[in-house]
């Protein structure tokens, strides 16, 4: 049952069961929807608590709803050392990726390339992705 009293979850962002609790910017989804389209990054920023999460939780939906898959990629799971390090950064990342599709890793098989880690992980994704 929704509690429409008591409808903000907090410092947690919505998640799609909770939709319906999560109104009031549908301008905002339909235009970072648009955005995340048209362009290769798009950064959102803003203060905590102002719900990028759950607007970025809300476009995923909508994504996935139209036949796109999303991930939701915590760089907090990524090794300190990483940050450090482009080629261990991105075969972690790659990694992550087909965790978070569900897809057998087979970032071992595109790392023994003689090609820097940005190559690296276009091949990735689009082979494997």
């Amino acid at each position: 049952m929704l509690d429409l009293q008591n409808r903000y979850p907090g410092v947690q962002p919505f998640s799609a069961s909770q939709r319906a609790l999560f109104f009031g910017r549908d301008d905002d989804i339909e235009n970072l929807y648009d955005l995340i389209l048209l362009e290769k990054l798009v950064v959102l920023f803003g203060k905590s608590g102002y719900g990028k999460s759950s607007l970025l939780n809300r476009v995923m939906v909508a994504g996935c709803g139209g036949g796109m898959r999303s991930a939701f990629i915590d760089f907090q799971m990524i090794e300190g050392a990483a940050i450090e390090n482009p080629d261990i950064f991105y075969r972690q990342f790659c990694s992550l990726l087909a965790w978070e599709f569900e897809l057998e890793d087979h970032t071992e098989d595109i790392w023994s390339a003689p090609l820097g880690p940005v190559q690296k992980t276009t091949n990735y994704v689009l082979r494997h992705i």
